[in-house]
């Protein structure tokens, strides 16, 4: 086998008196969000490489095929390119493996272990031996959780009776969707601490919540804020149309932050309320308002 492919199977099972439109679907959304997994793992390494994904031997009857991940942009750290690529793309596919086998166990199992997820990357980097091709850093939770909940979301394509299957090095997994594998579960499991606080903030809009059933979307400085509102007055008067929001407004408000944090102290997320509307700042040239 060529050391520049690290080739990883993927198969699906699927109803054969139907169209197998929504196979290929399923095939399409599981190897984008392989390629999102592999981006994050390769990326612990070294920031400049980058993965490409390429299908070889695809197989009639149930759709089986190859999936081998090219890597671009690799320094060769003095240990020649061949082998770079060789002991990354080795850890590539036994990272893979091992998360996709954790998250297929039971569920008990599956919850506890993935607490442990980030650290069990890392001694399957150690093997591996990635630490003598590049400065190291560990695999967050909140990367973790984002491409687990991004795999499973591929998953829903598949159809009843349909089965995905992932084979490495004579191993075979089957995955399946699991309803506690959802973004909130992972959140809760990998927790350590939850921290509130609170503070004056400008945010400027970038979209109301019109209908009442969604965040709005801020920016503050560079970064997007997702942000429920629990100040009924203002609500109560936005939604009658007494005071108007619009995109490109600036709003002067109290906020509540609560931060979670997980086992490593790696911030996993950042939840926003906004309990008190004190002022609407239009652009520069309009009418400012303040709330009573």
């Amino acid at each position: 086998m060529d050391t520049n492919k690290n080739i990883f199977s993927l198969t699906v099972d699927y109803d054969k008196t139907s169209s197998p439109s929504s196979a290929f679907k399923a095939i399409g959304e599981i190897i984008e969000s392989l390629e999102k997994l592999d981006s994050v793992l390769v990326k612990s390494v070294d920031s400049k490489i980058e993965t490409d994904t390429i299908l070889e031997n695809l197989e009639n009857g149930s759709i089986k095929t190859k999936l081998i991940t090219i890597l671009k942009n690799v320094d060769d750290k003095g240990l020649g390119e061949l082998e770079v690529k060789r002991i990354i793309g080795k850890f590539l596919v036994k990272a893979k493996y091992f998360i996709l086998k954790r998250i297929e166990t039971d569920e008990e199992l599956s919850v506890e272990a993935f607490k442990h997820l980030p650290n069990e990357i890392d001694l399957i980097a150690t093997e591996a031996g990635v630490r003598k091709v590049g400065i190291y850093t560990s695999v967050t939770s909140r990367e973790l959780i984002d491409r687990v909940v991004g795999i499973q979301e591929s998953l829903k394509y598949l159809r009843s009776g349909d089965k995905a299957y992932f084979e490495y090095d004579g191993n075979k997994i089957e995955v399946k969707q699991r309803e506690y594998l959802s973004e909130s579960n992972l959140v809760g499991i990998v927790t350590r601490e939850s921290l509130s606080s609170s503070s004056i903030m400008f945010l400027r809009v970038r979209k109301p919540d019109y209908l009442g059933d969604t965040k709005w979307i801020f920016k503050h400085g560079k970064t997007e804020v997702k942000a429920i509102i629990t100040d009924k007055d203002f609500l109560n008067d936005f939604h009658d149309r007494k005071i108007k929001v619009q995109p490109g407004d600036s709003i002067k408000c109290e906020v509540k932050v609560v931060s979670k944090y997980d086992f490593n102290s790696d911030l996993i997320s950042a939840e926003y309320e906004i309990t008190k509307v004190i002022e609407v700042i239009p652009p520069e040239n309009s009418t400012q308002m303040k709330i009573s």
